[in-house]
């Protein structure tokens, strides 16, 4: 079977276990089967071998950081403080930029941290693995 004649795919599991890595190596076979792929990842913010937040990476370039340990926001899970803002300046228009283009659709994790983004009939996708803990 090849790339190409998968139409969904879920990739699911703990906190840890290498999901954004799947997706990665994912992505890079759809364009190497010359498809256009856009949406976005998520990515670990570490300091000192420690994870303390997370940022929304635009598969086209724009990315922004949209959870971190410590941020006094309206918005938490788990340890974090989440910018539901820099979520939506960031993964939402990357979604719909390749929903328009018809490009092949990457929504990395879909969780309780952007969910909060999405009361205005938004897409619903995002970071976190939806546990009500740590997410990702």
């Amino acid at each position: 079977m090849t790339v190409m004649s998968v139409r969904r795919l879920l990739v699911a599991g703990a906190p840890g276990t290498g999901k954004t890595t799947v997706v990665g190596v994912v992505v890079a076979r759809l364009r190497a089967e010359g498809l256009e792929v856009g949406g976005f990842v998520t990515r670990e913010v570490r300091e000192a071998g420690r994870r303390v937040g997370f940022e929304a990476v635009a598969l086209d370039g724009p990315m922004a950081t949209i959870a971190r340990v410590g941020w006094a926001t309206g918005v938490r899970v788990g340890r974090y403080g989440v910018d539901v803002a820099a979520f939506e300046g960031v993964a939402l228009p990357a979604v719909r930029r390749a929903l328009e283009a018809g490009r092949v659709v990457v929504l990395d994790e879909l969780g309780l941290m952007e969910l909060d983004g999405y009361d205005q009939g938004a897409v619903g996708c995002g970071v976190g693995d939806g546990d009500g803990g740590e997410p990702g």
